[in-house]
């Protein structure tokens, strides 16, 4: 849905806020927020807590301060609020 959503021409100049659960992968967090930040006019992101489930390995954060801190620099390089 989120692609079919991109790419409405009518999103250019929306505002999206995103409240959380977007995934519990790093990766697809990654590539959701990229597809919408560029659909839409500004993005602002509230972290949900899937969004901070940490993986038993620790390969995407040893804790969820740890997951937050990463999370905050991928919306800080698309510009994501």
């Amino acid at each position: 849905w989120c692609e079919a959503l991109a790419a409405s021409p009518s999103c250019s100049s929306s505002v999206l806020l995103l409240a959380g659960d977007v995934s519990e992968k790093l990766a697809r967090f990654e590539e959701t927020l990229a597809l919408l930040s560029s659909a839409f006019g500004a993005v602002f992101f509230v972290p949900g807590n899937h969004d901070l489930w940490c993986r038993k390995d620790g390969s995407e954060g040893a804790d969820s301060v740890a997951k937050l801190e990463r999370l905050e620099r991928v919306c800080e390089s698309l510009r994501v609020l």
